[in-house]
């Protein structure tokens, strides 16, 4: 019989970058566009050109967000394989937006509305991304 991957959460256009215990990056690189997913109990980062960056069993993560990084509500840290690793969803909206509107129709992001859009998407991803890591087993340090 063949086993079904199961996904919780799946996204392609994240940015994922090496996080300090405050919520700040890191100098080094940063991913984008990254996938992260969460599925059959695993929580896998990884780049279409370099592959898998981390991975690990989603009961070993730790939510590890700052509450000033919870309150924009746009990302997640968190600990994988004692690593620390800022996921942000903040480029995703516009990543969408000139897919469907196609390369040559791009949209500042810097409107007042297509930065409330911005942010809004960025939200609704992360938490169902937080959402999945917690039903999932991760541990919540906030």
């Amino acid at each position: 019989m063949e086993k079904t991957l199961t996904t919780a959460f799946s996204h392609d256009y994240c940015a994922v970058a090496p996080g300090a215990a405050d919520g700040k990056l890191k100098k080094g690189a940063g991913y984008w566009p990254c996938r992260v997913e969460v599925a059959d109990g695993h929580v896998t980062l990884s780049v279409e050109t370099a592959g898998v960056i981390d991975a690990a069993p989603v009961t070993s993560v730790q939510i590890v967000t700052p509450k000033w990084v919870r309150r924009v509500g746009a990302g997640t840290v968190i600990k994988l394989n004692g690593r620390l690793w800022v996921v942000d969803f903040g480029r995703v909206y516009q990543h969408e937006h000139n897919q469907t509107n196609g390369p040559g129709r791009l949209q500042t992001v810097f409107r007042p509305s297509t930065l409330a859009k911005c942010i809004r998407r960025a939200r609704e991803l992360n938490r169902d991304f937080t959402t999945a890591l917690l039903t999932a087993g991760a541990a919540d340090f906030g």
